[in-house]
């Protein structure tokens, strides 16, 4: 059986969040305090700088981070990041992990806060995730990487196709301009491949490779992959 699609999910949090907590080399925390829950665009055709291709479609915020302020203030109050405990995992039977396992009490705070407190969103998330699993699953495979990087695009966007950030990171896998086009996805005015799944999909995984040769490990690919391999390096 593959891993439980829930608890990787909470599995992955973390890693991400420090970006934004403890490994944030810019104040990325007041940046995304200033985010609310209504759409950057509506029925108006929405106005980018000229660093972006003018796109009339409708665009959303990534709905997983209406929460991050909430979410860094409370994990600031959880104290130091503590170690991962392996041995404190659940037991899930014939349940098999690719991706680095590990429970400490910051992913225990995120199950207790999308099972009760935002479970509405999980839901959703997880409803929409259905549409794509089994193409990105394929596809992650099909390049050796860990199948359970599918479910990285539930936190960087839950699934949303229309995710645009306020970092101006655009589609499912939240690439911004230059990132994408340096995997080869076209982003012109016509045009933007970040929102295409399939390609976004491939042009991820590339870059997750290149992360992985880097640091050689998972956990840290993925924050890599959030908050840029350099801060990640400088960090480290």
């Amino acid at each position: 059986m593959r891993a439980n699609s829930s608890y990787m999910f909470f599995l992955f949090l973390p890693f991400l969040v420090i970006s934004l907590w403890g490994c944030a080399a810019t104040d990325t925390s007041t940046q995304l305090a200033s985010l609310d829950e209504t759409p950057l665009a509506s029925s108006e055709p929405t106005s980018f700088n000229q660093e972006e291709p003018s796109i009339t479609e409708d665009v959303t915020v990534p709905e997983p981070e209406i929460t991050i302020a909430e979410e860094i203030k409370e994990l600031e109050n959880l104290g130091d990041w503590e170690a991962g405990t392996p041995e404190k995992i659940p037991a899930q039977a014939e349940v098999t992990y690719d991706f680095p396992v590990t429970m400490n009490k910051q992913v225990e705070y995120y199950l207790n806060f999308f099972q009760h407190k935002h479970k509405i969103s999980f839901t959703r998330w997880l409803e929409r995730s259905g549409r794509y699993l089994p193409m990105i699953q394929k596809e992650l495979r099909q390049a050796g990487l860990p199948e359970d990087l599918a479910y990285l695009p539930m936190i960087e966007s839950g699934y949303s196709l229309t995710a645009y950030s306020r970092a101006k990171a655009a589609g499912p896998w939240q690439f911004i301009r230059s990132t994408g086009k340096n995997y080869g996805l076209i982003i012109d005015s016509y045009v933007d491949e970040r929102r295409d799944p399939e390609k976004a999909t491939r042009a991820a995984i590339a870059f997750l490779s290149d992360l992985y040769e880097q640091f050689g490990d998972w956990q840290l690919s993925v924050a890599g992959y959030n908050a840029g391999g350099r801060k990640i390096s400088r960090t480290v």
